[in-house]
């Protein structure tokens, strides 16, 4: 893609088409992702799912509080 759009001699169908392609191989890899994840799931105790639900809160919310949050968010 990259040396798609350096190009002078690439079209924007040629560009798209492989905009397209990419955006699709990224969809099959977030499929697979998830059923993994769905597999892993049903292996994973309740303490074990509650880690993993605590490390992507942080990640997502920067490590707010979920009280915190709220309070910015009104804001």
């Amino acid at each position: 893609l990259s040396a798609l759009m350096a190009s002078d001699e690439a079209t924007d169908d040629q560009i798209t088409e492989k905009v397209h392609e990419v955006r699709a191989l990224k969809e099959k890899i977030m499929d697979q992702r998830l059923s993994t994840a769905l597999k892993g799931r049903k292996i994973l105790t309740h303490e074990q799912k509650q880690q993993i639900h605590n490390r992507i809160y942080e990640l997502i919310t920067g490590g707010i509080k979920p009280r915190k949050l709220s309070m910015l968010l009104e804001q």
